[in-house]
């Protein structure tokens, strides 16, 4: 009897392991998630959290409305990819913007954009599953670093002039963007990497600690199994240290020390790893993917400085 009750609460041990682990996975891993398209509560606009949300509402509108060209390519396992070509005559280099989870070109770059178009021809990219791009599953880098690499030589076949290219990601693009650094990329003279985290899985240790105040491993192997069999990736593929051992190139890390949701220890530890030359700015008061936001004049002339020394 007793060799029965421990197999049955084995087994329902198990199912409950299982569970939490497809539950885990549907939240962080499935774009359509309902969850995600929640309307969230407006802070008051009376406030200064309120202030910066309607900031920031105005200047997602603003680059929204700029002109732009379609580009499409398609991924190593057959998704149809978008993105937003943004062309300057009087460009000086190109960038390819990485936008982070659940996230848009329009998000997350609102604020750093009309830095870049003075002098920037631009590629904003949609990132699987996102925007206008195909995709099912939200893979953490597995996958989108592959795109980005095929974006790369996209861009390449269209840089007549042999323009300097640089590869800036916010947020999950970041880590995207990072995962990259070992790679021979088409005129890539530098990465830019704004409040990127490390792992997926530690990334995801976070956000357990923050919603659920525990960080429970067996759950995020769990999750990793769902991973495996239905969305073709390991959450071990997701991880940026392995090619920031083997970085090419230079990197110029942003993080927020307000940020709450990839906390800075993540880009910290980027920088450790990294073997090529890197900066790391820390923008004081800056919450998740707001340090261009916050203190605009250090972000440009930081960027500047960037470029300037790697244009070359």
């Amino acid at each position: 009897m007793r060799h029965k009750l421990f197999i049955s609460s084995l087994g329902a041990a198990a199912a409950l392991l299982a569970a939490a682990g497809y539950y885990t996975f549907r939240l962080s891993v499935v774009e359509n998630n309902p969850m995600w398209k929640k309307p969230r509560r407006q802070p008051d606009p009376q406030s200064e959290k309120g202030r910066l949300f309607q900031a920031k509402k105005q200047a997602k509108e603003k680059m929204a409305a700029i002109p732009y060209e379609d580009a499409w390519i398609t991924s190593a396992d057959g998704l149809k990819l978008h993105a937003r070509f943004y062309p300057n005559d009087d460009a000086k280099r190109i960038m390819i913007l990485c936008h982070g989870y659940h996230g848009s070109p329009e998000s997350d770059f609102c604020f750093s954009f009309p830095m870049l178009k003075k002098d920037c021809a631009i590629l904003a990219i949609d990132e699987r599953s996102m925007g206008e791009s195909e995709g099912k599953y939200i893979t953490f880098g597995a996958k989108e670093k592959d795109d980005i690499a095929r974006w790369t030589d996209w861009m390449s076949g269209r840089n007549e002039k042999n323009l300097p290219v640089y590869l800036y990601g916010v947020s999950m693009g970041a880590s995207n963007v990072l995962m990259n650094a070992d790679r021979e990329l088409g005129g890539v003279k530098g990465i830019i990497a704004d409040c990127g985290y490390t792992t997926m899985d530690r990334i995801m240790a976070d956000v357990q600690k923050t919603w659920y105040k525990v960080s429970v491993k067996p759950v995020r192997l769990a999750a990793d199994f769902w991973c495996r069999l239905l969305a073709g990736f390991s959450m071990k593929e997701a991880e940026t240290f392995s090619a920031l051992k083997h970085a090419k190139y230079p990197v110029l890390f942003f993080h927020g020390t307000k940020d709450r949701f990839v906390k800075p220890y993540h880009t910290q530890l980027n920088a450790d790893a990294c073997v090529c030359e890197h900066e790391t700015v820390y923008v004081e008061g800056a919450s998740h993917a707001a340090s261009a936001q916050i203190d605009p004049v250090r972000y440009e002339r930081t960027l500047r400085e960037f470029f300037e020394k790697y244009d070359a």
